[in-house]
Formats: C-alpha cells, structure tokens, sequence
C-alpha cells in the first residue's frame, strides 16, 4: 500500500514537472491549475484507500449501508419509595434473540418463611422457571400477566420443584393464594433497552436505533405507565422520574 502511494505521488510530480511519468510520454498540452491539483490529490486518495482494502482482504462499505448513529435515553431519578423502579422500550415483534438466549436459563421461585424469594428478579424470554417451597405447610404459586393467569403451581411438599417456561415478555406479579402477603415479581424484557433501578440517581438507556418506541416505567405500588417516545438518529434525551 505504501509502494502504491509512493509511485502515485511521484507519477503527480513528474506530471508537473513535464517529464513522462512511468513511461508514458507527456502529453502536449499540460493541465493545471487548482482543480487539476484537487483532482490528482483526490485520485491519490482514493487510490490509496482501495489499496488499503486490498491490502488487508476488506472490501469497502458503501456510504449508504453505513448504520445510522443510534441515540440515549438519560434517566434522572429523584425518589423512590417503592422500590424496584424498572424502565424499558417495548420492542415490537418477536423477542428474536432474547429468546434464544433463554432457551437455557433458569430462575427459581421458592417459598421461605411464607414468603417469595427472590421478591424481584429479570428473567429472559423462554427461560425455566422452577417453583419449589421450603416451608412445612402448603403454598401455590401464581403468576399474573396483564390480569391473567400465566401459570398457577401448588407445591404442597417441602423440597418439591416444578419447571414453568416464561413464554413472552412482560412485567408479571407472583402470589400465593393462600397467604395474600406473599407477593413477588418478574420482569422478562423484550429487548436490550431497560433499566432496574434501585436506588435514586442516574442511569441510561444506550444505543437506541432511530425511531417510535412505548416506554414503560413500573414500580410494585404504582404498576406500570407508559407513554411514547421518537428517538432521532444520535439524538439524547433526558428523562426526569420518580418512583414514589
């Protein structure tokens, strides 16, 4: 590559100079002025680049293909009183690669001290979900999505599981039927976009392909609001929350 530039920049003196460059004699009538000069350091350029491609087995990306610059959400939390506060972007379709990534993982959901635990905990699409419980006298767990049933389980014996499969994205409520105290939560996201928030301060959303999305910002007291957001290409917005 560093050969090619060279012989090229030598080609562009002798052609101002008036001498034959690489064996080709000059011709009569000798271009110059400004735009000449821009064009032959231009060529050179370009030459150079496609040397650099060939040099190192690449071929070149058209400008057109080039992906657009994604944009950030920034997520200013002021309070939160009931905790966990979760933020997403809903992504429309399939989960795609999400539930591929589950197809293997597992959470666990057991009751201890009449109690669930963990109380919240993020869990992929098609993940399984063992139920068990720990304590000497009966529990069931039943899991609620948007006011329906995803799976009801009773467990009546200590130390006996049952696997269950998250089949699709969501914020989904646990309870035990018979002890209304008992109450936990799983957040399965449709995509990378999401934030789970703990405590106040900051946090970000980042690398947000152009375009509409639903955001849902959810906490156990207040459930879950959502709104619409437009993301430009490398644009940042700022989001103020509370989560009381």
């Amino acid at each position: 590559m560093l050969r090619l530039l060279y012989l090229l920049l030598r080609q562009k003196a002798r052609r101002e100079r008036g001498a034959p460059a690489l064996g080709y004699a000059a011709p009569s009538r000798r271009r110059s002025g400004p735009k000449f000069a821009v064009g032959a350091a231009a060529l050179a350029a370009c030459a150079a680049l496609i040397g650099a491609y060939a040099y190192l087995g690449v071929a070149p990306v058209p400008l057109a293909l080039a992906p657009a610059p994604t944009a950030t959400l920034q997520l200013h939390v002021d309070a939160i009183e009931s905790a966990p506060l979760v933020v997403f972007l809903e992504v429309p379709g399939p989960a795609g690669r999400e539930t591929q990534a589950g197809a293997e993982a597992a959470v666990r959901i057991t009751s201890v001290n009449s109690s669930f635990q963990p109380v919240f905990q993020v869990a992929p699409v098609a993940a399984s979900v063992e139920v068990g419980n720990q304590d000497p006298i009966p529990h069931n767990t039943h899991v609620f999505g948007g006011g329906r049933t995803l799976f009801n389980v009773a467990v009546p014996l200590s130390g006996v599981r049952v696997h269950k499969v998250l089949g699709r994205p969501g914020i989904f409520e646990v309870r035990c039927d018979l002890h209304s105290w008992m109450r936990a939560w799983l957040f399965v996201p449709s995509g990378p976009h999401h934030a789970v928030v703990w405590t106040p301060g900051e946090a970000a959303l980042r690398d947000i392909p152009p375009g509409s999305y639903r955001l849902h910002v959810w906490t156990p007291a207040q459930g879950d609001t959502i709104r619409t957001l437009t993301f430009a290409s490398g644009e940042v917005k700022s989001l103020q929350l509370s989560g009381a």
